[in-house]
């Protein structure tokens, strides 16, 4: 009995530590799929920016202000992610692209998130700025109807919306989702 024992506790041991390094590998490739998923997020904007610029270089202070906006809103969505994944990892839900990146965010997150990470306001805050001077735009109407006019049925504009759509699949496909 006394060497079935240590046997015993040795076995749990090593089962404890498989379950735990299987558990930090699926935290990884959940870290490395968002990680992904944002950059491509990021490209998508630059290119999207780049462009409305070349259609139309008058319209470049608006698409820059988007484009900024879109990486504030990127890079705050990043700071979120990596709270959960530090202390909510359970409310990751890695089955489907959309639920993955659009995941649950509270008040409550964001108080606990200011308490533990002093940049999270700092992101916060230069989300709202890049808003304001996003929405201040004085031709944003033009500049919606030049793209739905003129950029979204280009063939340039479907060719990057299909490279950046293939990218997401790819994406998806490397992380094991719908």
């Amino acid at each position: 009995m006394s060497t079935f024992r240590p046997t015993l506790i040795s076995m749990f041991m090593v089962l404890c530590l498989l379950v735990n390094m299987g558990h930090a590998t699926d935290l990884q490739q959940t870290r490395s799929t968002m990680d992904r998923y944002l950059t491509a997020q990021s490209h998508w904007q630059d290119n999207l920016a780049a462009l409305l610029i070349k259609n139309k270089p008058e319209f470049t202070a608006t698409a820059n202000a988007q484009r900024d906006h879109q990486h504030a809103l990127i890079a705050l969505k990043r700071a979120r992610f990596n709270y959960l994944i530090a202390h909510h990892p359970e409310r990751l839900d890695t089955g489907e692209l959309g639920r993955f990146s659009n995941f649950t965010w509270s008040e409550a997150d964001t108080e606990s998130a200011k308490a533990i990470d002093a940049g999270y306001k700092a992101l916060e805050e230069q989300v709202a700025r890049s808003r304001a001077i996003n929405d201040g735009q004085p031709d944003w109407e033009a500049f919606r109807h030049n793209f739905r006019t003129e950029v979204a049925p280009s063939e340039e504009f479907k060719l990057e919306l299909s490279r950046f759509q293939a990218e997401l699949e790819e994406i998806k496909r490397d992380g094991g989702m719908k």
